[in-house]
């Protein structure tokens, strides 16, 4: 027992001596050699590393410095330029304020004078009473208003009105009467308003007039714009023959022509087919085309066996029935239809399909190149349009235009005509000149 105990520590000496040689011997092994590398390979990045962290350190802190620097120089900039402009802001806020101060000194100067003026009392855009006052505008009104009710007031505009100004009356004066007066320094004109609402220009009652009568709208120039159609309320005013609202000079305006009034009733119970019913005239501002008379200098058979008529003006009967329709009024008229050697020579009454020529009495009042020995030019169109003899500078439109009258004898194969240049004038049958026609319309 005591060998076997002897032999198994001598094994386990044996055992202890063999391992301490390996672990003598150990660090001659290729093993262990390389665990050496390994272990210098990590001291040198681990050195190498900490470099770069200091480079990097070193170069991070100096771009911080840098653009510190320039911050720093951009905010002083700043602070500068903004300082130049609140200074240049001062200044004009004082500028501003000795302006207000200017304006201050004018109005308390424009204060005591209007003080000084005894009663009295600029109004403008106001509504109220102005009782026993009296109101001064000085130099002129352009849109401005003096509104309100004047009692036992008096308005006095010094300098005149302006283009486009009116002063306006309205209503009844509640006592007495309210007079106003316009003087050019040398003349004076009084208009009246009297208690009952009446108006006396100087001593005429215009009260007394009549405006509902077919003289009135031939009478007066509006050149108002009536529409691109007959409205249904025109209908029934030219129908009615009271005209409402249609005054000579008022125009339609259709795919780009203006139809201007020139008469209204003209034909009414004319014809020897008498016409009966409510009707207008109107000229178009422009001729619509160009067209000649004949195809040769001939006047053979005037105006009513002419070229122009018989085939020429049909353009024009297109052009009108698409602006206006069945409103073309058809009725009889009469006019030259022969000539001789002395010009025209007979005439006849014929249908009308609203569309003719004008001759020279519509358009000037009187006879100019035709003859004045015969009347067979004139017909039932002898006399001036009230368009043209209220307003006869509505005859020249810078063109010249064809009129229906045969020129005297002595000038042959013409016709008459309005010169382009604002002349009388006649030219050969084969010129192709404008075509002005008067358009006669009635109501559907």
């Amino acid at each position: 027992m005591a060998d076997n105990k002897k032999n198994l520590l001598q094994d386990m000496c044996s055992k202890i001596d063999e391992h301490t040689y390996k672990i003598n011997n150990l660090e001659n092994t290729t093993d262990f050699g390389k665990f050496n590398a390994r272990v210098e390979k990590l001291e040198t990045d681990s050195a190498n590393l900490t470099q770069t962290v200091a480079d990097n350190k070193a170069e991070i802190e100096g771009i911080v410095a840098s653009n510190k620097t320039e911050i720093e120089n951009t905010v002083a900039q700043n602070k500068a330029e903004q300082t130049a402009k609140n200074v240049e802001i001062d200044d004009k806020n004082t500028e501003q304020d000795d302006r207000l101060d200017t304006l201050d000194t004018d109005n308390s100067s424009n204060k005591e004078r209007l003080t000084a003026i005894e009663n009295t009392y600029v109004t403008k855009n106001t509504e109220q009473s102005i009782g026993g006052k009296k109101i001064f505008v000085e130099n002129s009104l352009h849109s401005d208003t003096l509104q309100g009710r004047l009692d036992t007031t008096s308005v006095k505009v010094q300098g005149g009105l302006n283009g486009g100004a009116s002063i306006e009356l309205k209503g009844k004066s509640n006592v007495g009467s309210a007079v106003l007066i316009a003087t050019n320094g040398t003349d004076t004109s009084t208009l009246t308003l009297l208690p009952d609402g009446a108006l006396k220009l100087g001593d005429f009652d215009i009260s007394k007039l009549n405006t509902n009568t077919i003289a009135w709208h031939n009478t007066f120039v509006r050149e108002k714009y009536l529409g691109s159609s007959i409205t249904t309320a025109q209908n029934t005013a030219i129908a009615n023959r009271t005209y409402d609202d249609i005054f000579i000079g008022d125009y339609w305006e259709i795919d780009g022509v203006k139809y201007r009034v020139a008469e209204v009733d003209t034909y009414y119970r004319v014809g020897d087919t008498e016409f009966t019913k409510g009707n207008i005239v109107v000229v178009p501002d422009t001729c619509l085309y160009n067209a000649q008379m004949n195809t040769s200098n001939t006047t053979s058979g005037a105006y009513t066996n002419s070229a122009m008529r018989t085939s020429n003006l049909a353009q024009a009967y297109t052009t009108v029935r698409a602006a206006f329709g069945s409103h073309l009024a058809n009725h009889r008229i009469l006019i030259a239809n022969a000539t001789d050697n002395d010009g025209p020579s007979g005439w006849a009454w014929i249908d009308s399909g609203g569309i003719e020529l004008m001759n020279e009495t519509q358009v000037y009042g009187t006879r100019t190149w035709s003859s004045r020995l015969k009347a067979w030019d004139n017909g039932t169109q002898h006399h001036q349009l009230a368009l043209f003899g209220r307003d006869p500078q509505r005859i020249n439109t810078r063109q010249t235009y064809w009129l229906q009258d045969i020129s005297s004898a002595w000038v042959s194969g013409d016709f008459a005509s309005v010169n382009d240049i604002g002349r009388a004038a006649s030219y050969g049958a084969s010129a192709s000149l404008g075509v002005r026609p008067a358009i006669t319309l009635t109501s559907i």
